[in-house]
């Protein structure tokens, strides 16, 4: 859970001071740690079948990696 926190406040913390994100980087689910850092990526780069670079939310309701990470109870 603290991983979480500091993944969470590491991105805030980039976003706030302007450090552009390579969402070429990270395109899959395999390539995150957390539900709260694949959801940061979708909503900063967009879905893949929208012209984005995300290929993590295959049922576009905008949860990604729900068989991995951000699963649904």
């Amino acid at each position: 859970k603290i991983m979480k926190y500091v993944l969470l406040s590491l991105m805030v913390a980039s976003f706030a001071f302007g450090v552009e994100i390579d969402c070429n980087k990270k395109t899959l689910c395999s390539h995150f740690n957390s539900c709260a850092e694949a959801k940061w990526y979708l909503k900063k780069c967009g879905r893949y079948e929208n012209g984005g670079t995300q290929k993590t939310d295959g049922d576009n309701d905008g949860i990604p990696c729900e068989k991995q990470l951000c699963k649904i109870l």
